[in-house]
């Protein structure tokens, strides 16, 4: 039997498809715990899960984003409304759930912590080399592959794919746009973990999938049901991607938010 710690970013989406693998190890008869805010409280048990919460500094209700984050209603669209969300919501909240991660395995030594794409308070534990003590990480892919590649448009526009020599020429132009535009957030998130002893090895959207520094005991399983152009194509499209990235995808429909 495994012990396996849940954390999930709290958005119905990313909740979702972590609490029907969660629901499953359960059934299988493994000793399962499940981190995220209050809110999905009452999902998590009657799963039949043990529910731990989130800190009150990354807690905040999905649906009411404006309530946690005033400035969201005049946040722009493109690049600005995305960036919002990476610092705002997903890197400002890192070190709280860092913590409470570490907190929790005081008392839950868990053999494996399966974490959605953005809960970046996995990412110092994926980081940390293996060394025998920490759990094994799992990356689940809620969202489309992001880890930057010749072979595909970034992450975020919805470029479509485009083959060949012309279509490798034009990707790495368009991440090296991306690398530009995003600079000030990887500034930004390289701040937040270096506040926990963390060294970020690259660009935020490669190590929030894939953490390439640590070997064998890190996994990203991608199970993304849907996704908009080329951003959707799995991961193991990418050349660069490593052999510990897989994508397992389409996920089954009971993974769908409703």
């Amino acid at each position: 039997m495994a012990r396996v710690l849940f954390a999930a970013t709290p958005f119905h989406g990313h909740v979702t498809p972590l609490l029907t693998v969660a629901k499953d190890m359960k059934a299988r008869g493994h000793d399962v715990l499940f981190l995220t805010v209050a809110r999905f409280a009452t999902a998590v048990e009657s799963g039949g899960l043990r529910f731990e919460a989130l800190p009150e500094e990354p807690d905040f209700d999905d649906l009411r984003m404006s309530a946690a984050f005033p400035e969201f209603a005049e946040t722009g669209t493109g690049y600005d409304h995305h960036i919002f969300f990476w610092k705002r919501v997903f890197a400002d909240a890192a070190v709280a759930q860092y913590r409470r991660i570490q907190t929790l395995l005081e008392h839950f030594p868990a053999t494996a912590l399966v974490h959605d794409t953005v809960f970046l308070g996995a990412l110092p534990l994926s980081l940390r080399p293996p060394d025998g003590v920490r759990p094994a990480t799992i990356c689940l892919g809620v969202l489309p592959p992001m880890l930057l590649s010749d072979d595909v448009p970034p992450f975020g526009p919805g470029t479509q794919y485009l083959a060949g020599p012309e279509g490798r020429e034009r990707n790495r132009r368009l991440n090296a746009e991306t690398l530009e535009a995003y600079a000030g957030l990887q500034k930004d998130v390289v701040s937040v973990f270096a506040a926990i002893g963390c060294d970020l090895p690259g660009f935020v959207f490669d190590c929030a999938v894939v953490p390439t520094t640590t070997g064998r005991n890190t996994r990203t399983r991608s199970a993304c049901c849907s996704g908009r152009a080329a951003a959707s194509t799995p991961v193991s499209a990418r050349s660069s991607a490593p052999p510990s990235s897989r994508s397992p995808w389409p996920a089954p429909r009971s993974c769908w938010p409703a």
